[in-house]
């Protein structure tokens, strides 16, 4: 099924879970030292030091939310993407 393959192309490209599809490896995006790692280590160090400024010691539930609707937004936009790219350039 199409939906199950963009769910694991999805998958793979965030580091949950390797794939491959027709013998081409699906890449992690998060490996060590790639952009998107590097980039959630920044969010999550500007996460650390807001946390530390507002003098908190649990996560903050504004700032979790922020965080994983963000992520959320990337998932859809990646599933659209995908969706296209097969009607678009197939």
């Amino acid at each position: 099924m199409k939906e199950d393959r963009v769910q694991l192309v999805y998958e793979a490209l965030i580091g949950l879970r390797p794939y491959s599809y027709d013998g081409e490896q699906i890449e992690n995006l998060f490996e060590t030292g790639k952009p998107c790692d590097q980039l959630y280590e920044s969010v999550y160090a500007a996460k650390v030091a807001l946390m530390e400024r507002l003098g908190e010691d649990d996560e903050d539930e504004q700032l979790e939310c922020i965080i994983q609707d963000l992520l959320e937004i990337g998932r859809i936009q990646a599933y659209a993407m995908f969706r296209y790219g097969q009607r678009l350039g197939g």
